[in-house]
C-alpha cells in the first residue's frame, strides 16, 4: 500500500495499480486478499515520509 498526498492508500503490485482506499485498514484487507493468490508474498506499507514497513510475509 502506498500513502497518497490526499491521505488515501493505493494498492499496487510493482507497476500494477489495483485501486485506492480512503482508509488504511481497507487497503490492508484488500492487499492481503490479493496476496493470497500470489504466495509466497511480502506486503509492504509505503508512507509519504519515505518510511517503508513490511507488514507480512506468507
Amino acid at each position: 500500500m502506498i500513502e497518497q498526498d490526499d491521505g488515501t492508500w493505493a494498492c499496487r503490485h510493482g507497476r500494477t495499480h489495483f485501486d485506492v482506499h480512503d482508509r488504511l485498514a481497507l487497503a490492508v484487507a484488500h492487499i492481503v486478499e490479493l496476496a493470497k493468490g500470489s504466495e509466497p508474498a511480502r506486503i509492504f506499507l509505503h508512507r509519504l515520509d519515505g518510511e517503508v514497513v513490511e507488514l507480512a510475509e506468507s
